[in-house]
């Protein structure tokens, strides 16, 4: 995808989040992946502008299967979720920059408006980040961290898809 594509959508994932014209066609994905070939994890968290979220979680460490799950968020915790992912955005690397060590676990926070999506990377753990010297912004930590205490509520009260 080009620069100039990048930045437009992200100039209109701002917009209509600024404006709180949150709707379907708004779309977070937020995966988690990598690590030693004994250690893989793999998540994943979708948020609509809408307010309905699915989560996919498989975990080798605890030797947990996949689990799908789709639940709703309110929409006022949805509307400060984007916001805060918004301010964030700047901190995150875009593909052609995002360079890390192998068995690292990688983060990437796709944002998608219309048919119209773009994907910025992150090193998903603080201590990788340190060492490799691939900080995020206080913003864009919060986020992640706000997205990670969702999942525990959408997996014990969600709906378990079918697979």
């Amino acid at each position: 995808m080009s620069e100039v594509s990048k930045s437009e959508i992200m100039r209109k994932f701002r917009e209509r989040v600024d404006r709180g014209t949150l709707a379907e066609d708004i779309k977070l994905i937020y995966r988690i992946a990598g690590g030693l070939p004994t250690e893989q994890v793999e998540e994943e968290f979708r948020l609509y502008g809408s307010g309905k979220a699915d989560v996919v979680v498989r975990d080798a460490l605890k030797s947990m299967p996949i689990k799908e799950v789709s639940g709703e968020i309110d929409q006022a915790e949805t509307r400060d979720l984007l916001q805060q992912i918004e301010s964030g955005l700047d901190s995150l690397t875009p593909r052609s920059e995002a360079r890390f060590l192998p068995d690292s676990v990688v983060g990437s926070i796709t944002i998608q408006v219309g048919q119209e999506e773009t994907t910025l990377y992150f090193l998903a753990d603080e201590g990788e980040r340190l060492a490799q010297a691939k900080p995020i912004s206080p913003q864009m930590t919060e986020a992640i961290q706000r997205i990670r205490n969702i999942w525990p509520r959408l997996l014990k009260n969600g709906r378990e898809r079918e697979k």
